[in-house]
């Protein structure tokens, strides 16, 4: 039986390669035409757009695993059925669950491999790209999102200019309010340092705001008691969906505890944690499709539902995750819709096929 499942596995494995290498390049070649608008400003040039579009590519190939799986599955599956080895299999005595624990085995080395890449590959290839592309259009290094970061801290909001790395960030501007919401002062520093497990702020000053006075301090250095520690500022510079699970659970930590709207970082926690399981599923459901309705059919009827499943699930995992947003509904429960709506048609189609 080891024979069988290392044979099925193969074919499985081998159109899935080939689909994701073709969804992949096709999504590669549409993100460096676009890179190329950037081309010629600062030091960005194509041979930098061409290095940050590979540096993508592990952030598309998690993205489109679920799909791309379905599709290869759909593949291997038929092409085995259009050859009979199907019906081989079925003669000998190998049962239809005995086919599926064989796709099962697959289905569960790929959750393992989408959760590595998911947590090693991803963000640090992404933090790369990203980080030669900002270099490049911004020579000094310096990120910046909509002009300026903005953070709460407690009982004051801070501005921040721009971060030439983790350890440092320039511009920084703190307003501080009291319990009625009232401004209570307004501190500009050139630039502020983390050293010694905290930070520092450097050639500041503080307009100190009084109900019948106001009054102007100077200072060299100043310590700043913050909870923003320098390794959130990679989650600032990162998009939700290129951090680990460690990094969304620590920066949402953070926004709870400033009161802030963590709402778009607790979807991508979740969705992340349903990406496996979604592969699972998606693979599952290419089995009693192969053996029902598609077993007789040509590789472009195969091919045209496979890709039409596939946009399927694409769209409703967006779909889910703007409700989500719009209609304040759990997080978890837009993660994992789009997985037990296919998880539930895969049950219907192989108790029909029982």
């Amino acid at each position: 039986m080891k024979i069988i499942d290392r044979y099925i596995a193969g074919n499985l494995l081998y159109y899935s390669a080939i689909v994701l290498s073709v969804l992949c390049g096709l999504m590669m070649l549409g993100t460096f035409i676009a890179e190329l608008g950037d081309t010629g400003h600062g030091d960005y040039t194509a041979l930098k757009a061409g290095a940050y579009t590979f540096l993508t590519l592990p952030g598309m190939l998690y993205e489109l695993f679920p799909i791309g799986l379905f599709i290869g599955t759909l593949l291997g599956l038929g092409a085995m059925a259009s050859n009979n080895e199907l019906t081989i299999l079925q003669s000998a005595g190998i049962s239809f669950l005995r086919i599926f624990y064989s796709l099962a085995l697959v289905a569960v080395l790929m959750m393992g491999l989408i959760i590595l890449m998911g947590e090693f590959v991803v963000p640090k290839a992404e933090s790369l790209g990203q980080s030669i592309r900002n270099q490049a259009l911004t020579p000094r290094g310096v990120y910046l999102t909509g002009g300026n970061f903005w953070i709460r801290d407690r009982n004051s909001y801070v501005r921040i200019g721009s971060i030439p790395s983790a350890n440092e960030l320039g511009d920084v501007t703190i307003y501080r309010i009291n319990a009625e919401h009232q401004l209570q002062a307004v501190t500009t520093a050139q630039k502020a340092l983390y050293r010694n497990q905290k930070w520092q702020l450097v050639n500041l000053q503080t307009l100190v705001i009084q109900p019948n006075r106001r009054s102007l301090e100077f200072e060299e250095v100043r310590d700043w008691q913050s909870p923003f520690k320098p390794r959130l500022l990679t989650t600032l510079a990162t998009k939700p969906t290129s951090l680990t699970l460690l990094g969304l659970r620590r920066y949402i930590h953070f926004l709870k505890k400033n009161e802030l709207d963590s709402k778009p970082y607790r979807i991508a926690f979740w969705k992340k944690i349903s990406t496996p399981f979604a592969t699972l599923v998606m693979m599952v459901l290419a089995l009693p499709s192969v053996f029902g309705l598609l077993r007789s059919s040509s590789l472009g009827v195969r091919i045209m539902v496979g890709s039409l499943g596939g946009v399927i699930f694409f769209l409703l995992n967006n779909l889910s995750a703007k409700l989500s947003l719009v209609y304040d509904l759990s997080p978890v429960l837009s993660a994992f819709v789009p997985s037990l709506f296919f998880l539930s048609l895969a049950l219907i189609l192989i108790r029909r096929l029982k």
